[in-house]
């Protein structure tokens, strides 16, 4: 078929009655380059079909849940793992579908099941369920998974980011020294990584928390030196730090300048009812003036946990995902129109 026919030519086949044929070309359209295309070829391609490869069924699974179509990835990997395929990567998969559909029960089952193997995905299937039982509230297992994850697989890419997340949830018990270790530890120790610079974005807020204008101002400008993920909130960040000194042209003097670059009008507003069983957001946009352009795109937030329409009980975690063309400045989560804890300014949210 002509590029960009293919989903055209599939719809064909399948009424004239030749499905293998359909299925080729709606996996061709899947493959493609054209969003629109992938999407329609996915459409076909959803429903569960034990004639389809194995790997291609695992490849529609996987983006189904990339196109926020967590539940019914899950569905079509339960039929795949009951068809018999048992591999760690098939139950990661399964997991992974399971915990962006809100099935956190069902999740880790399946990491648990993954976690069995031998091969590189039952590790990362390791690190996934000490993740989630984090997230779900168990906290004594989960930061038990966590630390096991960590002795036994000390050169695995995710290590800094399950000491992150040990160290956060030992912030929010109280141990703030034990936590600080963790975070310099990360800093120390993947001083180029992306979560290093989380950490040392962490360190600059418990600096500023205690008091300690020199070392977070210290922290912030090392942020903003490696261009990573938190340079612009460091950058605002050290606008603040030269208010809190009484010097007001200083800090209008670096918002201006990072106005220059990111108008830091945009914020992420989420919010869900008392109960937690549905999830919506809005963004809002506060352009600031920024000589002959600005920025007036307003960022894109979604709430990717839990899943709208779920029904939840006791303590859950509500995470999100946010972009935007510039530069993310802030996400705030809400519970019934009051913000619910502090307005988050890096990911992960």
């Amino acid at each position: 078929a002509p590029a960009g026919r293919s989903v055209l030519a599939a719809r064909d086949a399948r009424g004239a009655g030749d499905p293998g044929r359909a299925e080729g070309l709606a996996y061709d359209a899947l493959q493609g380059t054209d969003g629109q295309e992938a999407a329609a070829g996915l459409d076909l391609l959803a429903a569960p079909n034990p004639t389809l490869p194995l790997a291609q069924r695992r490849m529609v699974a996987r983006a189904l849940r990339q196109h926020g179509r967590a539940g019914e990835a899950a569905r079509l990997l339960r039929h795949i793992v009951q068809a018999g395929d048992s591999e760690p990567g098939a139950w990661l998969a399964w997991g992974r579908a399971l915990e962006g559909a809100g099935d956190r029960r069902g999740a880790l089952r399946a990491y648990q099941a993954a976690s069995a193997g031998a091969d590189s995905a039952a590790v990362v299937a390791q690190y996934m369920r000490a993740r989630l039982l984090l997230r779900s509230g168990h906290r004594v297992d989960g930061l038990a998974a966590l630390g096991a994850f960590v002795r036994r697989h000390p050169d695995h890419p995710a290590v800094p980011a399950a000491l992150i997340a040990i160290a956060d949830a030992r912030l929010r018990a109280g141990s703030r020294r034990r936590a600080d270790s963790l975070y310099e530890a990360v800093a120390q120790g993947w001083p180029r990584s992306p979560v290093a610079s989380e950490a040392r974005f962490r360190l600059a807020g418990r600096a500023l928390q205690r008091g300690d204008l020199v070392r977070a101002s210290n922290l912030y400008n090392k942020a903003v030196q490696e261009a990573g993920p938190s340079t612009l909130a460091a950058r605002y960040a050290l606008g603040r730090l030269a208010l809190e000194r009484h010097d007001t042209a200083l800090a209008h003097a670096r918002w201006r300048a990072l106005a220059q670059v990111d108008p830091l009008g945009s914020s992420g507003m989420l919010a869900r009812d008392a109960a937690g069983n549905k999830t919506t957001s809005s963004p809002v946009t506060v352009t600031v003036s920024n000589g002959s352009s600005s920025d007036t795109t307003p960022p894109t937030v979604s709430v990717t946990s839990p899943a709208s329409g779920a029904t939840v009980s006791g303590t859950i975690t509500v995470s999100a995902s946010a972009s935007d063309n510039v530069g993310v400045a802030g996400v705030q989560f809400q519970l019934d129109g009051a913000n619910a804890g502090s307005e988050l300014t890096a990911p992960p949210y």
